[in-house]
């Protein structure tokens, strides 16, 4: 089971910026409501398309298609927040 940061999200588009176990960003939507920065997600490993994941703290879902793996952290927060 993999763990992620969120290092930003955007409610209305709902994409989030993802930092995992490694330290590799990632970019994706949540297909439901975007977690807020600082929530720690589980489960499924990185890579393109729909992945399993949920809230740590619970068993929220929190599904994340993933978009673009392993990318500059920097880059990642301002596509998130459209800066």
């Amino acid at each position: 089971m993999h763990r992620y940061k969120v290092l930003a999200s955007d409610p209305q588009s709902a994409i989030v910026a993802l930092l995992d176990q490694s330290g590799r960003c990632h970019i994706g939507r949540a297909t439901g409501a975007p977690p807020p920065p600082g929530a720690l997600l589980v489960g499924d490993a990185p890579a393109v398309g729909l992945r399993s994941l949920r809230i740590a703290t619970g068993d929220d879902p929190c599904p994340v298609s993933m978009a673009v793996i392993d990318c500059h952290p920097v880059a990642a927060v301002c596509i998130a927040t459209g800066m």
